[in-house]
């Protein structure tokens, strides 16, 4: 392309290799130069204004001289044509007129020639010649010439001079005839080619108008003249990839806190676990002298070295795993290199001195809880908590239905108020996360199906290069069976003008009767039927959103010419990709006093391979969208998931299975001599499993249902967060989700009973049952 000026100014800032593009360092190593540049740019950007808008006057001047020319000569050509067309209609008026006085003399020479044979008829059978003589001619004669008759023989020339005369006016109406049909053909034939040329004229004055109307309204409005200075981040893929890694980095904040959490939960648990088992020795330690510094530190230098170990164990491996699985579903949509893990130092000292600080703390509290008591009382077994009347006694109906190892079960829940927190809390962060992983999948994969199954109710648009043979297009459409739906409308990309800025958006106008039949829309409560009306536009949702648009404010928008208007906002409708404004043909006819020209066709059609034979048939036909392919390729990304719900599944199942595992073990060291008594007693191995598992699993099931609402609440923040330009994911979790999140924290349960049926075997019981004193 040539210009006579440069229009565009690539500028590398000296020392901006330096810096990382994303970074808040490059934003200001950018701001900081960026006066120097606005100061060059106001001494420069007004150079050109006043000569472009006098040459850009003379130049419409001009064209619209030439267009007023052109169009004149246009309009003197169509009046010939058209008074050539008047004048073969006049010839063929007046050839219809001569064919009926040639057919009137024609029979009036009819009627005399039967009026001459009548007569001959008579004088013959006078004279007893029989009638069949007058079936041959040349007999008659024979027999007038022989009977030497001047009144027979009179009559016979009068007869053969008005036979001549009838003989050549039926040759004048054959050769009028012959001329008749020809310039019926000919004006027909003209009448068409005129219509074709008056419409093609039509369209190109309009066309013409129209641009000189934008021109006339592109100079009035033009501005005074500015630079625009961007940056590399006005780019809109660098944009959306800047865009995609702060969701990412969101997430990176919000996740890491729930998994904390959970973690914290299992750290306390552990060590809760750790120092209660070794209370004897604990109290050895006192008993021997040593103080309760050196104690402390003995198991705070334990839990250091652990959650030391724990953490650059998880930080190596987690690092691996989780970028690569990220990075793995980022590449299907962008192309990148390779990836290149790296350890943010930052981030690594952060994550090792927030869990050391945390299980450091813990042990000194529980540690400290411990040397509070005697040594005497450490050395002995911890004696378990007394029993507390619950509110369920109080309910006599259900309390006496209860059998005795239910009563038992419904005691020790209230009894033990530290672990019934630390159970449920626990299963419901990891139910909470499960739940987090599934809706995020549910809430992407919804929306392509809502968009292009229920919103937009067709599944091809049919491009063509033009209206003018529109009706005759919709006809082959309609005429094949096999397609459901053909709505012809008009689509293009307007601007829209907001006070300091404009966007851009696709405007969709329809005919009201097609309109709400294959449009599915809805208002933004995802209820409530919305169908378009002649009172103005329907604006998507997540342009709403970013524009702060609300019902009954006015836009400005363009016309397909380029041509501006205001329009009301009559309602706000769900949308969940690109950005639309739908408006009525009327609407739209009334607001930029411009024709509609319907180039675009919906079609929905159950048999793809007849569609394209259709295609074919098509006048104007340019090419066709197929929203399957944009669904295949939306669908390859949502797969892409899988690997990161497999992620948080698996990871969200350990900690659920380290919390259960933990507080099962604590359980049961904690009522080992109980659970002896209850082996003396005479109880079964099912009957003491079902005593013990009875409160893990009801616990499991409160924590299960507790972690639901969590889950719905972390859900709706991160598909908040991750929410895009042009994107607006959904919030909805499917009951499969929930269930299957439900079922795999109870089958992590399971498991955990089956890992502690043999610790409850393996106890003894005379030896649980001896005395330590």
């Amino acid at each position: 392309f040539r210009s006579e000026y440069y229009s565009t100014v690539y500028l590398t800032l000296e020392g901006s290799e330096k810096t990382l593009s994303y970074s808040r360092e490059y934003d200001d190593f950018i701001d900081e130069r960026m006066t120097d540049i606005e100061n060059v740019a106001a001494e420069q950007q007004s150079y050109h204004r006043d000569n472009i808008v006098s040459e850009y006057e003379e130049e419409l001047n001009s064209k619209i001289e030439e267009f007023n020319e052109k169009k004149a000569e246009g309009q003197q050509e169509l009046d010939d044509a058209k008074r050539q067309l008047d004048d073969a209609n006049i010839r063929i008026i007046s050839t219809e007129a001569e064919i009926e006085v040639l057919k009137n003399t024609i029979s009036s020479l009819k009627i005399k020639l039967d009026s001459y044979l009548e007569l001959l008829e008579a004088d013959l059978e006078e004279r007893g010649i029989p009638s069949d003589v007058f079936e041959n001619e040349e007999l008659l004669k024979e027999y007038i010439s022989a009977l030497s008759g001047e009144r027979e023989a009179l009559i016979l020339e009068l007869y053969d001079e008005a036979k001549g005369i009838y003989e050549d006016t039926q040759k004048d109406l054959n050769r009028a005839q012959y001329e008749l049909e020809k310039g019926k053909k000919e004006y027909e034939e003209g009448l068409s080619e005129y219509a074709e040329a008056l419409k093609t004229f039509n369209d190109e004055v309009e066309k013409a108008e129209a641009e000189i109307n934008r021109a006339r309204q592109d100079l009035e409005a033009l501005p005074e003249a500015q630079w625009i200075i961007l940056g590399r981040d006005s780019i809109n893929s660098t944009y959306m990839y800047d865009a995609t890694c702060k969701q990412m980095s969101a997430i990176g904040y919000a996740l890491p806190v729930l998994f904390y959490l959970v973690a914290a939960l299992v750290c306390m648990t552990t060590m809760t676990r750790l120092i209660d088992e070794q209370r004897g020795q604990i109290g050895i330690f006192r008993a021997l002298g040593f103080s309760r510094k050196q104690i402390t530190a003995k198991y705070t230098v334990y839990a250091f070295l652990a959650s030391m170990t724990g953490s650059v164990a998880g930080i190596l491996f987690g690092q691996l795993l989780f970028p690569t699985v990220i990075y793995r579903t980022w590449r299907l949509m962008y192309y990148l290199p390779e990836i290149r893990i790296s350890y943010p130092l930052g981030y690594v000292i952060i994550c090792i001195s927030a869990f050391t600080l945390l299980i450091c703390g813990i042990t000194v509290r529980v540690t400290g809880r411990s040397l509070d008591e005697e040594p005497s009382a450490l050395m002995r077994p911890k004696a378990p908590k007394s029993v507390k009347e619950t509110f369920i006694e109080k309910i006599g109906i259900i309390w006496e239905k209860l059998s005795f190892t239910s009563k038992i079960t419904a005691r020790n829940l209230i009894r033990y108020r530290s672990r019934f927190f630390m159970t449920v809390l626990g299963v419901a962060g990891c139910m909470g996360l499960l739940i987090v992983g599934y809706g995020i999948k549910d809430s992407i994969s919804d929306v392509i199906e809502i968009q292009f199954s229920r919103i937009f109710g067709y599944e091809y648009q049919i491009m063509l290069e033009n209206d003018h043979h529109l009706d005759e297009n919709i006809k082959i459409l309609e005429d094949d069976l096999s397609n459901e739906i053909v709505a012809p409308f008009m689509s293009y990309t307007t601007r829209v003008y907001f006070t300091k800025e404009e966007k851009t958006a696709n405007l969709l106008v329809f005919d009201l009767r097609d309109a709400n039949y294959v449009l599915g829309l809805r208002k933004t409560d995802r209820k409530t039927p919305l169908q378009l009306d002649n009172t103005g536009v329907i604006v998507s949702e997540k342009f709403a959103i970013n524009n702060m648009i609300k019902k009954g404010d006015t836009l400005t928008i363009e016309s397909a010419n380029g041509v501006k208007a205001e329009v009301t906002v009559s309602d706000i409708c769900e949308m969940y990709f690109q950005h639309y404004i739908f408006i009525s043909d009327r609407c739209y006819e009334e607001s930029f006093n411009e024709p509609v020209h319907k180039t675009v066709i919906a079609v929905r059609s159950n048999d793809i391979a007849s569609l394209n034979r259709d295609i074919g048939k098509l006048e104007d036909y340019t090419s066709m969208i197929d929203f399957s392919g944009m669904i295949q390729q939306f669908q390859t990304m949502i797969d892409a998931l899988d690997l990161i719900i497999l992620v948080i599944i698996i990871t969200s199942g350990a900690l659920a299975f380290v919390v259960l595992f933990n507080i099962t073990q604590v359980n049961i060291s904690e009522r080992i001599r109980e659970i002896a008594t209850l082996k003396v007693l005479g109880f079964r191995t099912g009957e003491v499993e079902s005593y013990i598992f009875r409160e893990i699993m009801i616990l499991s099931i409160i924590g299960a249902l507790l972690g639901i609402p969590l889950g719905i609440i972390e859900h709706h923040f991160i598909m908040n967060i991750i929410n895009m330009e042009m994107v607006m994911f959904g919030m909805n979790i499917s009951l499969f989700s929930f269930t299957c999140s439900f079922v795999i924290t109870i089958g992590f349960t399971l498991i955990v009973f089956l890992f502690e049926k043999r610790p409850l075997r393996e106890i003894k019981m005379v030896e649980s049952l001896k005395s330590v004193e």
